[in-house]
């Protein structure tokens, strides 16, 4: 089917994606990565494969196989991939939240006093329109 090679073929592109934004995070910690790069992976992963690839299939595949081929939604692989999502969305709660934390409790205290060591009072950087919009 069309639709379902398109899928495999977008799924290629994702997990190469995927291993380019692991090398890319690799060399963010090392200080040799474009920090520009960031917003791009960003952009790629919410737009494409989160906007047009998601939508796609939860729209049209996903829609397609409960309501016209039959396959039910309370249990078998849309019942597990339901839940898959729930497990993700749970484990990308717990690691945000620690990210918070780390940043509340260590962070920002102790970049606080070095600002202000260095005579910095005061940081800011206007929201985007995106930022805004989200």
């Amino acid at each position: 089917m069309k639709l379902i090679d398109a899928f495999q073929d977008e799924h290629v592109l994702i997990d190469q994606m995927l291993g380019s934004f692991r090398t890319y995070v690799d060399g963010l910690v090392d200080g040799t990565a474009d920090p520009d790069d960031g917003r791009r992976f960003a952009a790629f992963f919410t737009e494409f494969a989160g906007h047009f690839h998601h939508d796609r299939e939860e729209g049209a595949l996903i829609d397609a196989l409960v309501t016209d081929a039959e396959l039910p939604g309370d249990r078998g692989p849309v019942y597990a991939l339901a839940r898959q999502l729930r497990a993700l969305a749970v484990r990308y709660s717990h690691a945000l939240w620690r990210h918070i934390d780390a940043e509340n409790s260590v962070l920002f205290p102790e970049g606080a006093e070095r600002l202000r060591r260095c005579a910095m009072r005061e940081l800011d950087r206007p929201m985007s329109d995106a930022g805004g919009r989200a």
